[in-house]
């Protein structure tokens, strides 16, 4: 490219990067957030007033939820537009309806079959490549 502006592509396609990379952090705390107020609360509801604060609790992390997602996905319609290699849109996959399952695994930890489930690819990115690296100074120098 000329003028410069393959520094600036590479600089936007790592600004998209750690948007998605943020998104996908902070869907995976919603999801667990969502589970555990099906597990605990819903499940265990004793009146129709908790059960009906518990539905409005979810019904906020759900809405919490469609926004990662809806920023996700426009991080990475940008990553896929300015990625030259082809090879970033492996790691960051399309979020299917059925990727946001609260999973049976954490709601029901002594179910039948339980290693037939299936995670959603989010919760198998690596995660070493995303976080800071320890020893290059990421998150703490040794003191001398």
């Amino acid at each position: 490219m000329e003028l410069g502006l393959h520094d600036l592509l590479k600089e936007e396609l790592e600004l998209r990067i750690g948007q998605a990379n943020d998104c996908l952090d902070q869907l995976q705390t919603d999801l667990g957030s969502k589970a555990m107020l099906y597990r605990q609360n819903f499940r265990t509801a004793n009146s129709t007033r908790e059960g009906t604060r518990t539905k409005r609790e979810i019904q906020k992390v759900v809405v919490r939820i469609n926004k990662h997602v809806r920023s996700y996905q426009r991080a990475r319609k940008a990553i896929l537009r300015l990625d030259l290699n082809d090879n970033i849109g492996e790691k960051y996959q399309e979020i299917q309806p059925e990727d946001l399952a609260v999973s049976k695994e954490v709601t029901e930890e002594n179910r039948f079959g339980q290693g037939v489930s299936k995670m959603a690819w989010f919760w198998m990115v690596d995660g070493e490549q995303n976080q800071p690296n320890v020893d290059t100074g990421g998150l703490m120098e040794e003191c001398e």
